[in-house]
């Protein structure tokens, strides 16, 4: 919100509600506020129409008796309490949002990506789809994904009541840790932990799933290679929340070396890197999945199911300049009519890429060791795919 000048004259003044960001001159530098609520009544407002009221939000801060220290030798003072991390109670009828979390904090943290009077937020995982599965009221605490509009996917910690909003699913509560949250700063991170645990059993042998499913008193159903060693790439349900309510899973296993392992090339071609992830659910899994749309003997490339709409917007990145190597996984950019279309290269070529499209629509995402692949492409209808960093 800010004042402007018609024709730089300062007896012509407009009060201006931006609908996006501006950068032209408009005689006054400073903005005067920020809307926090209605935002979606903005693209609706016509001539002729009256805003009937506007609030103020009144934004205050209160000094807190606090200190911050990186260092685990510290000794605390008398009468000094610690707080080591946050522990969020997750709810049961949000399994979409509690899976969400729980590959959020898959690696016992989170990024703090933004903060203000009202909410801590991460923002690792912007662009991930989630359905909205409950729009209670936003409480001091609690835990909230959202789901519609810009930064789907982000999640929030709330230091004051929020209005409802079907836009967030509300997923959880901290239940401790809650003073850590007045702490944080941009850029920080911040040691979680939840109640339940996950009970994904992607990636782990059958035998270790049996252990960890016993612990909860769950039954294990083996289907596929049942043997002990056998990794697990699917199981069902798929949610940790329908798993403890079934009180039971049913797991997948397959031979560890049927599993081809990619290396992902985030450096130069970071959006291509993320589509790819989404698409076979690396994003949030440790074993991600492919369909195989094309395969033949005689052909030198094959070719998986993708995503059109997904790649809509990805633009080309890392494109092949010489020659497609043996091993090289592909994605076919917006230029072309089959974008989303992914491929892994058979044998060098000097033209086309993975997909089968001239190098300038084709986006080169990561690369396969294919001397250590010991399956048959023609025989498979989909493979199991395991990222590797080096």
């Amino acid at each position: 919100v800010f004042f402007t000048l018609a024709g730089f004259d300062n007896n012509t003044t407009y009060i201006v509600l931006s609908k996006k960001t501006q950068k032209g001159n408009y005689g006054t530098k400073n903005t005067l506020g920020k809307i926090t609520q209605g935002r979606h009544v903005i693209s609706l407002i016509e001539e002729e129409d009256q805003i009937i009221s506007i609030d103020p939000v009144e934004v205050f801060t209160v000094e807190k008796d606090f200190e911050t220290t990186t260092d685990p030798s510290y000794k605390p003072k008398k009468d000094e309490r610690i707080f080591t991390h946050i522990k969020i109670k997750l709810q049961d009828n949000t399994p979409m949002a509690m899976e969400h979390i729980f590959s959020l904090t898959k690696d016992g943290q989170i990024t703090v990506g933004d903060v203000n009077e009202s909410y801590v937020a991460s923002q690792s995982l912007i662009g991930f789809d989630v359905q909205n599965e409950n729009s209670n009221l936003r409480k001091k605490n609690s835990v909230s994904v959202r789901t519609e509009g810009k930064d789907t996917g982000a999640v929030y910690i709330y230091k004051k009541e929020r209005i409802t909003t079907p836009n967030h699913s509300v997923a959880g509560m901290i239940v401790s840790g809650s003073e850590l949250i007045e702490m944080l700063k941009k850029g920080d991170k911040i040691a979680v932990k939840t109640l339940p645990l996950s009970l994904s059993l992607l990636g782990l042998t059958q035998k270790e799933a049996e252990g960890k499913l016993r612990a909860e008193g769950i039954n294990q159903e083996r289907t596929g290679d049942t043997s002990d060693e056998a990794l697990i790439v699917e199981q069902e349900p798929p949610y940790t929340a329908e798993v403890i309510k079934n009180k039971s899973a049913k797991t997948l296993g397959i031979d560890r070396n049927n599993i081809i392992e990619i290396e992902l090339y985030e450096d130069i071609a970071p959006n291509t890197v993320k589509y790819f992830r989404k698409i076979t659910g690396l994003i949030n899994k440790p074993i991600g999945k492919l369909d195989i749309q094309f395969a033949h003997p005689t052909v030198s490339l094959v070719a998986f199911e993708g995503g059109s709409v997904e790649a809509g917007g990805l633009t080309p990145e890392n494109t092949p300049i010489d020659a497609s190597k043996r091993g090289d996984v592909g994605v076919t950019n917006m230029s072309r009519q089959h974008k989303g279309l992914i491929g892994v290269r058979l044998k060098e070529d000097k033209a086309y890429g993975p997909t089968g499209e001239e190098f300038d629509g084709t986006n080169l995402v990561g690369k396969i060791d294919l001397d250590k692949v010991k399956i048959d492409f023609n025989n498979e209808k989909s493979i199991y795919i395991k990222e590797i960093k080096k």
